[in-house]
């Protein structure tokens, strides 16, 4: 029994140490884009570790709009609505 736990820690160890090394000059965003394609393969530390940085460094674009109004919601929008239904009168 110890051999065989032997053997195995000893496999782990091996692949650990076979871990990919990964260039310093390649973005987040080629890694990803290399695993996804194929032409790259990370161990299972690095692949978890580039699912949890990679939405730091390519966030999910959003758009917020911030505004003064005077009144509230419901008073600008029965203002909008009466300018949508004026009639515009032509000379």
């Amino acid at each position: 029994m110890t051999e065989k736990l032997t053997a195995i820690l000893d496999q782990l160890e091996a692949q650990q140490q076979q871990s990919p090394v990964i260039p310093d000059d390649l973005s987040y965003e080629q890694i990803a884009d290399e695993v996804i394609r194929g032409k790259r393969t990370l161990s299972p530390p690095q692949m978890r570790l580039l699912i949890e940085i990679y939405p730091y460094y390519r966030p999910k674009l959003t758009a917020v709009a911030v505004g003064h109004y005077e009144g509230s919601f419901a008073d600008l929008l029965d203002k909008a609505i009466e300018r949508s239904t004026e009639t515009v009168e032509v000379d």
